[in-house]
Parts: C-alpha cells; structure tokens; sequence
C-alpha cells in the first residue's frame, strides 16, 4: 500500500500624501509702516493660495477568470498545467483541487478535516480517515512535495470528470524511528487518477476516483 495515497474509487492506491496645502499670505511689511498702512505707492501684497494637487483614482485590479492554483509550498502540494476553463467546469475543478489540498492536510495533519467531508462521497471519507488512522497508529509522518499535473477537464449538466496524474516521488515518509524516505526511495512512480464530480444543493464534491496506470 502507497503510504500518502489512499485507496481511491475503482482502483487501489494511496495516496486554500497627500500633503495638506496651506494658503500662504504673504504681507509686505516695510520699516516705519504699519500692518493696516501699506508704503504709499506700493499696493499690499497680494493673497497667494496654492490649488491641492487631486488625488488619482486607484486603478481596479483585475480579477482572475481561470481556475486557482492552490500550490502550497508549505503544506507540501503543487498543482501543474492547470486547464484554462472558465463556468462550470472552472468551479468543478476548483473544487476538485481543494479536495486534494485538504486530502493532503489531513495526511500531513493526522486528522480529517471538516472541509474533506464536505468535497468527497462518504466512501471517499472515511478510505481517507482509514490511511490518516493507519499512518498514525504506526507513528509516521508525512512529509514532502506531492505533484498534481492537470490533464484535462470536461463535463456538462452538473457533472465533470478531471483526469490528472499524481507524482508522489518527492513525498517522504519518516518512521516512528525517525527514518526518513522519499517516495522515489520506495519506488513510487508517477500514477494515473480520474475524478467524478458532481454538482449538489451546496457545490461541486467528488463522486468517485479511479487510480491506476502510468502516467
């Protein structure tokens, strides 16, 4: 069993200044002269008030139509070649990313998270709380960089499947000993996965996954 892959659906594997201006008087004031009598034949001086320069309207910033990319370095998760789609089928692959981003939190974390059971079938759940349970019992730790390359994404009439290939080689797993192995030092290669999606009452949740073959 591949530590870090869970048994998936139909296959078996494991696997979010301005600055204020001050109207300036200047007076002219000249000796023997006071305040309210100006030097006969010099006019007073004149009142100089310096317009504020206006403040420029900040330029919106454009707003992303493609799918996000949920790479999280410090959780230990790349997405690759995210598909350029947009609607439904931007928001079923969202969706289907954010379910391996918390798949992944729960191995690393020990524990399912809340958001997983709200992405996956029960089925897909609670296969995902066996591995966590599994890699906890033995006193593992789940380390590392998986890689997600996005292959393709189609659908239609609230459903989506998303085929992507899952590189486990640069995951490591360290013992209760403390060993540490790389998934490549286990002999994990690069593997296929197909994901069913469907859209419900409160989104877009995987249905199913299918895991197996090269990729």
């Amino acid at each position: 069993m591949r530590v870090g892959v869970v048994t998936r659906m139909g296959g078996t594997a494991r696997r979010g200044a301005v600055v204020p201006v001050v109207a300036v008087v200047l007076v002219g004031v000249l000796a023997g002269c006071t305040a309210d009598e100006p030097t006969v034949g010099q006019p007073p001086s004149p009142t100089v008030t310096v317009e504020p320069t206006p403040t420029p309207t900040p330029t919106p910033a454009p707003t992303a139509e493609g799918p996000m990319d949920r790479s999280d370095a410090e959780l230990g998760i790349t997405f690759t070649n995210l598909p350029e789609v947009t609607g439904d089928l931007r928001a079923a692959l969202d969706a289907y990313t954010l379910f391996e981003v918390e798949y992944r939190r729960s191995l690393t974390s020990g524990g399912v998270t809340p958001e997983l059971e709200l992405l996956a079938a029960p089925e897909i759940v609670e296969t995902v709380r066996n591995t966590v349970e599994n890699i906890r019992t033995a006193g593992n730790v789940v380390g590392g960089t998986t890689t997600l390359d996005l292959r393709d994404v189609q659908g239609g009439s609230g459903a989506a499947i998303v085929e992507a290939c899952l590189d486990e080689r640069d995951s490591t797993l360290t013992s209760a000993s403390g060993e540490a192995q790389t998934g490549a030092e286990r002999g994990l290669q690069p593997i296929r996965i197909r994901a069913d999606l469907s859209q419900g009452p409160t989104g877009w949740m995987v249905a199913s996954q299918e895991v197996g073959g090269s990729c």
